[in-house]
């Protein structure tokens, strides 16, 4: 967005109505930032592109371990899908048919693999940095030692590592109080015969730089790996209750749950702890049990937990059902979880959503489409995504919400962006361009997003990045700073390292919100920044791709489900300024979509950007039903707390503020609002979610006041109040 691909001409679009109206008086004094969010400027290369070599194509592994942080590579990833696809049909068919539908070497001028599938350099490595020195160190290569079993024409003399990637790094403290660091490979059998490798390894290391692969003897339990017929790849290692649990399946990513609660014994010391017939893709501790989220191509992902007691397989409880409800193209996987703000946020792979489990395992929808859900009673509801973003932030080839973290205090949300892959068509690669590479967002509440950067941390000093960056794969977080890990098949993986910097840049504009105007345009409203002169409003259109780009394999026909039609976000530009928090876009056309966000001018400097929004919206704009109707699920929950009387004193001042507003007295309603002191009758985290949509509404019902001929409301100042105030009083 704000990181160097759209076009800023300031382009004031014709019938803009500017209203200066001030919702909230900017202070007078200027000041400097204050913001700690992590900007497009705040990251910085920490390590050389690939380690200094390109084939480390992928950072698909990153702890912060022992005072020093841990890389775990995947190498040649983009040559190895190539050659198995390649010799899959040369075999299978004919080469003549595999050289034409599926060439091996590509013919891209950015990729470079070995004309013999056997002749890539597949020796997966382990690194680490060391803050006192600032320097990166290679801990461990995978030996090239194992005899190449072909199949395909004789390969004699050629060697292959026992590891081409490491997808997993864990901590865990043995039975006998070692910590011990748990490094988790991938073998090669995406393209040697699987029948003729040993199975994928574990290492451990007590000190960080020797490592030693845990015991796997032939005829054991690790030795064999029976359950699953294609076991390559370890995958989302957790250690939770003594036990370290890890996924175990092909490399696409899917596994079966093994557990050890003696992982460095090996052999049987690993059980399989979760039915055989149950494929998970991701894991992670929340609220004292194990969560996981599961892969079905079929019917989409669900989040299970256990407690992994008594004799496995272990009992396994259902959080969130198949494809959460989304009848049409629901996600197939989770692949990611991360605990922040007493909730568990889950992410996922095409369609991408996200979603966050509350501590009583109800869940929200946080990212992408709305849907029916059923009542605990009967019937049914729409769940709507708290951020009005659509599946992939509004860019559908955004296939993965596939990494998470928190650090400085915000979650950020890392993609794998399938963009990339058409950069070398004719006519997609000109129109995707702008939004190649990984995308990052943030947010602090799972309503608002901001996103950091939607190209992959473009840099010109940097022709290897960028959209070649296309996936943020790893994140961790450190005391010396955020580290970030990227996918890039052409030149090499890039680790990014990132810490707010002091910044004479105005803090950005917050809580931007969006809704239709009586006439048909967008109602743009934000709270006001100190100091601001004015405020600039970006613009983009949310535009359809007519054909899925085939080149994402993962949404094939016949392979894992129906092609899902694609949006990509356009250029943004400038249509309009205002002096004051609030603007009317009334050029938007019927059967379009946009996202907008907003930037702030002020002592001569231009602000990062605010949230994002959609329009049309995704959800309906907040009411008094909606509001009224939030807080009695949140007393069937048990989730209010505090004095009775207090609690029916905030539900009495919420009923009265609607009745006075249904009378058109808007002043009146608005002295029976005070967000933050109604929301203290919510225990945590959903007092913040509470103290959000309150103050929703009271931000309407100030647009409303002042702009009654533009508010679309069908409840404010008329007859027909949707909810009855009354109903709103009954006892806890």
């Amino acid at each position: 967005m704000r990181t160097g691909w759209h076009r800023r001409s300031a382009v004031v679009a014709s019938g803009l109505i500017v209203i200066c109206l001030a919702l909230a008086a900017p202070a007078a004094s200027a000041r400097r930032s204050s913001d700690r969010s992590l900007k497009a400027e705040d990251f910085e290369q920490a390590a050389p592109r690939g380690f200094g070599d390109r084939n480390n194509s992928w950072a698909q592994s990153m702890l912060w371990w022992g005072n020093h942080l841990y890389v775990g590579t995947n190498r040649e990833a983009l040559c190895t899908s190539l050659f198995a696809i390649w010799q899959y049909f040369a075999l299978g068919i004919s080469k003549e048919f595999a050289d034409f539908w599926f060439p091996y070497p590509p013919p891209d001028p950015d990729v470079s693999c070995a004309p013999d599938g056997a002749d890539l350099s597949l020796q997966a490595e382990l690194w680490r940095w060391t803050p006192d020195t600032d320097s990166w160190q290679r801990v461990f290569q995978s030996p090239n030692v194992l005899d190449n079993p072909g199949p395909g024409p004789p390969r004699t003399g050629k060697k292959l590592p026992y590891e081409m990637a490491f997808r997993g790094l864990a901590a865990h403290t043995d039975p006998d109080g070692t910590e011990a660091l748990y490094a988790f490979g991938v073998n090669t059998t995406i393209i040697w015969d699987r029948a003729k490798l040993p199975p994928p390894r574990i290492l451990r290391s007590t000190d960080g730089l020797s490592w030693e692969p845990v015991p796997q003897t032939p005829g054991t339990f690790f030795g064999d790996l029976p359950f699953n017929a294609d076991h390559s790849s370890f995958r989302s290692p957790v250690s939770y209750k003594g036990k370290l649990f890890v996924l175990c399946g092909p490399v696409f990513g899917q596994g079966s749950l093994i557990a050890s609660a003696d992982p460095a014994q090996g052999d049987n010391a690993w059980f399989l702890a979760a039915p055989a017939s149950m494929l998970f893709y991701e894991m992670a501790e929340f609220n004292g049990w194990l969560y996981l989220g599961t892969f079905d191509p079929q019917f989409g992902y669900e989040v299970v937990k256990t407690r992994a007691e008594g004799k496995p397989p272990y009992h396994l409880v259902t959080v969130v059902p198949r494809g959460a409800y989304l009848a049409s193209r629901p996600s197939r996987s989770v692949v990611s979880m991360h605990v922040y703000h007493g909730r568990l946020w889950v992410g996922t792979a095409t369609q991408t959503e996200v979603i966050r489990i509350n501590p009583d395992d109800t869940w929200d929808l946080v990212v992408g489409p709305p849907r029916r859900v059923p009542l605990r009673g009967g019937g049914s509801e729409w769940k709507y995504p708290t951020s009005n973003l659509d599946a992939g932030f509004g860019h559908t080839l955004n296939d993965h919400a596939w990494q998470m973290d928190a650090p400085y205090g915000q979650l950020y949300i890392g993609t794998y962006n399938a963009s990339v892959a058409s950069k070398n068509d004719p006519v997609y690669g000109p129109l995707l361009l702008h939004n190649m590479g990984a995308h990052l967002y943030r947010t602090k509440d799972g309503w608002y997003h901001t996103a950091v950067t939607t190209n992959g941390f473009a840099n010109p000093d940097d022709p290897h990045g960028g959209r070649f960056d296309y996936g943020i794969r790893t994140m961790a977080v450190t005391p010396y700073g955020a580290f970030f890990g990227t996918t890039n098949d052409f030149y090499g993986l890039a680790v990014f390292r990132a810490r707010p910097h002091k910044s004479a840049r105005p803090d950005p504009p917050g809580r931007l919100e969006i809704e239709p105007t009586r006439s048909g345009g967008a109602l743009l409203s934000w709270q006001a920044s100190p100091g601001a002169t004015s405020y600039q409003i970006w613009r983009a259109e949310i535009i359809p791709l007519l054909v899925r780009d085939d080149t994402n394999f993962e949404a094939w026909n016949g392979v894992f489900g129906n092609k899902i039609p694609d949006t990509y976000v356009g250029d943004y530009e400038q249509i309009g300024s205002s002096q004051d928090p609030i603007f009317i876009d009334s050029t938007v056309q019927t059967g379009k979509r946009y996202m907008y966000y907003v930037l702030v001018e002020a002592r001569g400097e231009v602000s990062d950007q605010s949230n994002l929004v959609t329009f049309p919206l995704l959800s309906p704009p907040m009411t008094f039903a909606r509001l009224l109707q939030d807080v009695d699920r949140l007393d069937e929950r048990h989730r209010l707390h505090g004095p009775v009387i207090r609690i029916t004193k905030v539900r009495q001042q919420l009923a009265d503020a609607q009745t006075l507003a249904a009378e058109c007295q808007i002043t009146a309603a608005l002295q029976n609002l005070d967000p933050e002191k109604a929301s203290t009758i919510a225990r945590k985290p959903d007092a913040a979610d509470l103290e959000i949509v309150m103050a929703k509404l009271v931000r309407r019902l100030e647009l409303f006041e002042r702009l009654p001929q533009d508010v679309s409301s069908d409840e404010f100042c008329t007859q027909t109040v949707t909810a009855n105030p009354v109903g709103h009083l009954r006892g806890r």
